[in-house]
């Protein structure tokens, strides 16, 4: 887990990963936004919330897609986009990182993406009717948990039954295919794009319904500072991340100011890492 002092150098790597997918998208006419609590830091601390260990975008699935077509054939130096679409990646999102650092999660595959990135969330239409949207989530949270455990190591979960049912389900899941339950679950996130209009979500994230606003609120943009940067937000940023953390001005006690269990290391020429 990445201690304080460590993790000015984490948010100085995941900075640098920042700018250079802000460039990639300002040469491909891409438009898309900071997400959730990257979007949070921006706002409320100018940068990254100091306690935090990742870095989140979001944009439009038509760009999703476009983005990740373009990255077939993206040359920049040490970066490199994990997919569902080139089977590097079993999530229904991205992943932007930067090949020259390994990091390590907590309970997560070794053969799953191995590097230090910045997480990218497609952005789709989802229904307006409040019972079809829950019926959606509702089946994108149980996808989402065979997923996770399709995606994690023995031994995870809160308590000994949990974990017992993640290592009895495990072995089924391998069967199935973690690609194909990633499949699955990204058919589920787009199902009503053409259908709907009104209303967004980046439902692949972790805040399900929390995620949902209107299309008019979501496309008119702005910028903040990040960091000493200027990075794309949602002008009416107000109204999502008050679906998403409530009084989001107000900093959490300090018991839920907690990593997400990172280490990083540098990979050496040879392909191994410094200890």
């Amino acid at each position: 887990m990445c201690e304080f002092n460590e993790l000015g150098e984490l948010h100085s790597l995941l900075l640098e990963l920042l700018i250079d997918f802000d460039k990639l998208c300002k040469d491909l006419d891409i438009n898309y936004y900071l997400s959730g609590g990257t979007l949070l830091g921006a706002v409320r601390h100018h940068g990254f919330i100091p306690w935090d260990d990742d870095a989140d975008v979001m944009l439009l699935r038509k760009d999703y897609e476009l983005l990740l077509k373009a990255s077939m054939n993206m040359r920049i130096n040490n970066r490199k986009i994990f997919s569902l679409n080139n089977k590097t990646f079993a999530r229904d999102y991205a992943r932007f990182v930067r090949t020259d650092y390994y990091k390590e999660e907590d309970f997560v595959i070794k053969e799953d993406c191995p590097y230090l990135g910045i997480d990218i969330f497609p952005v789709d239409f989802v229904p307006e009717k409040k019972w079809l949207f829950n019926i959606q989530c509702l089946i994108l949270h149980y996808l989402k948990i065979l997923l996770d455990i399709s995606n994690t190591d023995y031994h995870t979960g809160s308590t000994k039954f949990k974990r017992f049912i993640r290592d009895c389900l495990r072995p089924i899941l391998k069967f199935i295919g973690r690609y194909r339950l990633a499949y699955l679950t990204n058919v589920f996130c787009k199902l009503f794009n053409s259908h709907c209009e009104i209303n967004v979500a980046a439902i692949s994230g972790i805040n399900g319904k929390r995620e949902r606003w209107k299309f008019e609120d979501y496309r008119l943009q702005s910028k903040a500072e990040f960091e000493g940067y200027l990075f794309p937000i949602p002008l009416k940023y107000h109204i999502y991340l008050t679906n998403l953390y409530g009084d989001f001005m107000q900093l959490p006690p300090k018991c839920k100011r907690k990593t997400h269990g990172v280490k990083i290391q540098k990979v050496r020429e040879d392909g191994g890492t410094n200890a």
